[in-house]
């Protein structure tokens, strides 16, 4: 004797097979994330000192930082990881006010990952290193370093982050420090921010979304 199940169930028990398939996936993808981290950086000498936990800890860190393409390219404010701390105004490092205090000399250093500090921690960047050498040679001087660096910027986004941002900031010195990213095409062949297509949108959706981990794996893999 056959047995008819209705199309509101099949649909149902249906429905339930698609969400079981996708936490399958999705479970297996975040144990595979946790045991295989794509940062190639962490398996350099410089790090053979540093704790296996510490070095994917960091490599987690970076892989989760946000980034905002309007209107040009810069860290997400207030971002706060275990090994990377981004303040209120989008830079590195703890926060700051606005307005310049009496006496302090501001230093701001612009620039891409070098910059930031790609596979290090806060107290470990080039701007850190910076404000203690400073410090120590001038311990009477209010000395105040900030890193202004974003990952992947550029001199034509650098040019908009200086302008329109870090002039607010009433620098008294803007070091630049950049490379790679320059060589990879001329100034006017920048890419404009402001003109993306459904493809960039859809997978700075998935970059920045913390709650399914699927689709951020499988773009760290390419």
């Amino acid at each position: 004797m056959s047995v008819q199940v209705s199309l509101k169930k099949q649909f149902f028990f249906g429905l339930i097979l698609i969400i079981v398939l996708l936490s399958v996936i999705e479970i297996s993808a975040r144990v595979y994330d946790f045991y295989n981290p794509n940062c190639k950086f962490i398996d350099s000498d410089v790090y053979k000192d540093i704790s296996l936990d510490l070095k994917r800890q960091i490599c987690f860190d970076n892989t989760d930082i946000k980034f905002e393409e309007n209107p040009y390219r810069h860290n997400v404010p207030n971002q706060q990881m275990s090994t990377i701390t981004i303040n209120q105004f989008g830079f590195r490092g703890s926060d700051i006010s606005l307005e310049k205090e009496i006496g302090t000399y501001r230093i701001f250093l612009v620039g891409g990952s070098s910059v930031f500090g790609v596979g290090t921690i806060d107290e470990e960047t080039i701007p850190s290193y910076l404000q203690i050498e400073l410090e120590s040679r001038f311990p009477n001087k209010n000395i105040q370093v900030i890193n202004a660096g974003v990952p992947g910027i550029h001199s034509y986004t650098e040019s908009m982050l200086i302008e329109n941002k870090i002039f607010d900031f009433d620098p008294d010195m803007i070091i630049v420090y950049d490379g790679w990213n320059d060589i990879q095409r001329p100034f006017d062949k920048y890419y404009i921010p402001g003109e993306f297509n459904e493809i960039n949108n859809y997978i700075r959706w998935i970059v920045k979304n913390d709650v399914i981990k699927t689709g951020k794996v499988i773009l760290k893999s390419y």
